[in-house]
């Protein structure tokens, strides 16, 4: 992480837009931890069960802090404040610091659950 544990947490609210911001929906700081199970691009490949950083949050996807790299269109199930899941697809990933990652994600629709 680039800046203190303090500083990350410390920040609140809407975050400032640049002038040639083009996104669709503003962005909002949303620091906290959340469990998050990351899918591997490889079929055979385990998910990884880990926690993350969140960083921001917007209508359409989310910011992370990760220590490992990921890649894009790779999935990842996001529970928040122990109830609240999310899945998401990596959009992008770019280095931050040694052993940390920003990584943008955007919402991804989630099936409803079949009665069996």
């Amino acid at each position: 992480m680039i800046e203190s544990p303090d500083d990350f947490f410390d920040n609140s609210g809407a975050m400032p837009r640049v002038f040639d911001d083009q996104r669709r929906f503003p962005r909002f700081y949303l620091r906290s931890c959340a469990d998050a199970t990351i899918f591997p691009l490889q079929p055979d490949a385990e998910p990884l069960r880990c926690v993350v950083l969140t960083r921001d949050v917007s209508r359409g996807g989310m910011g992370l802090m990760h220590t490992a790299q990921l890649f894009p269109g790779q999935r990842i199930d996001l529970v928040l404040n122990g109830n609240i899941h999310k899945t998401l697809e990596v959009v992008w990933c770019r280095r931050a610091a040694e052993n940390s990652y920003s990584v943008g994600c955007r919402f991804k629709e989630t099936e409803p659950a079949q009665d069996q």
